[in-house]
């Protein structure tokens, strides 16, 4: 009791200072300073100077770096095939020389294709998609003029010079390359109308092109390839069947034709000599099937022994002992345009465009293309 009676006589000078402050206010405890008042302006005039940083908002965590690298794409028409795509890297590559200086020129490397490698094609760049895609890495010399200039030329001219071929550039040295994580920005871009095709429906590139009208955009393309020419076969299955073929067996002499029976039946060959493993495969060569009637010339035969409608009812003969027969007799072939890759937001709906900002600050122009 002795002890709750010393304090509660304690606490009265402190309860007798609370209630003559004024309302809102409380008095310091004793022994501790209060706040000077320069520190109060201090932090508001320091809270009024920040706002003078807003219209820079939105702007790369990385500051820009010219290290004297550029990395651009080039995407020929859908279906190009390899060789007339090297031809287009030439003439593109002719336009560079005449823009950059020779003196301020140093190297230019060209990698077209899709990587035979699975790993490096799993953790590449996703926009190598077809033998009509590669890149072309360009390095200046020490002592050269403005990358981003260049850069800037490069765009007008390669884009009017060849109207039929798609550029963009890419992240070329390392702080670009870790802010976007290696990839462009994308946007998801909703399409208004869908363009169909023999039985596929694929998203428009009507928003890609919205997009590029929007100021500061600039390399902006659909991740997704669309229209690229493909031969369709249709097989009526009953005519098939009537010859004791199956749509395996169709498909499958078709995959051994065009791409080899590395795929359906891999073989190896080991030298004895040496222990190295060559695979053995069988496949038409890629000149000889020229046309749409060689492809329908191609031969089927079946893979397991069934009853074809051929022979008498007491001895009907196998599918396996008869002449192959010709594709021409079981399907047509046609031409369809379909897509090059397939990804998550193809089919049908969203498409995704990649795009770059320059010359507008980030923020405002990502509010512009949300509108």
């Amino acid at each position: 009791m002795a002890a709750g009676g010393s304090h509660r006589l304690a606490e009265r000078p402190r309860r007798r200072r609370l209630r003559a402050a004024p309302r809102g206010v409380r008095p310091c405890a004793p022994g501790r300073a209060a706040p000077p008042q320069g520190l109060h302006r201090l932090l508001r005039a320091f809270v009024v100077a920040s706002l003078c940083f807003v219209p820079l908002l939105g702007r790369d965590f990385f500051p820009t770096v010219d290290a004297g690298q550029m990395r651009l794409h080039v995407r020929a028409p859908p279906g190009t095939r390899i060789e007339e795509t090297q031809r287009l890297f030439g003439a593109v590559e002719t336009h560079v020389r005449k823009i950059v200086p020779a003196d301020e020129l140093d190297t230019i490397i060209d990698n077209i294709g899709v990587p035979v490698s699975g790993i490096n094609l799993t953790l590449g760049d996703p926009s190598m998609i077809s033998s009509a895609d590669g890149e072309m890495l360009i390095s200046l010399t020490a002592k050269h003029g403005p990358t981003a200039e260049y850069v800037r030329a490069l765009r007008k001219d390669l884009n009017s010079a060849f109207p039929n071929a798609t550029f963009f550039f890419l992240a070329a040295d390392i702080p670009p390359r870790s802010s976007i994580l290696g990839s462009p920005r994308p946007s998801t871009c909703a399409s208004p109308g869908q363009r169909e095709t023999r039985r596929r429906t694929w998203p428009s590139p009507g928003p890609g092109l919205a997009i590029a009208t929007i100021p500061g955009a600039v390399d902006v393309h659909l991740a997704q390839v669309m229209d690229t020419p493909e031969l369709l076969v249709d097989v009526d299955r009953t005519a098939a069947q009537d010859v004791g073929l199956t749509m395996r067996d169709v498909a499958s002499d078709l995959l051994i034709s065009l791409s080899s029976s590395s795929q359906t039946a891999p073989n190896f060959w080991m030298d004895p000599k040496t222990g190295v493993q060559y695979p053995v495969a069988v496949q038409t060569p890629q000149v000889r099937v020229d046309s749409i009637q060689t492809l329908e010339n191609t031969p089927l035969s079946s893979g397991t022994v069934r009853l074809a409608s051929s022979g008498s009812y007491a001895s009907p003969t196998a599918a396996s002992a008869l002449r192959p027969e010709m594709l021409s007799n079981v399907a047509n072939v046609s031409h369809v345009l379909g897509p090059t890759n397939i990804t998550i937001t193809t089919s049908p709906g969203p498409s995704t465009c990649r795009r770059e900002w320059t010359g507008r600050i980030w923020g405002r122009s990502r509010l512009a293309s949300r509108r």
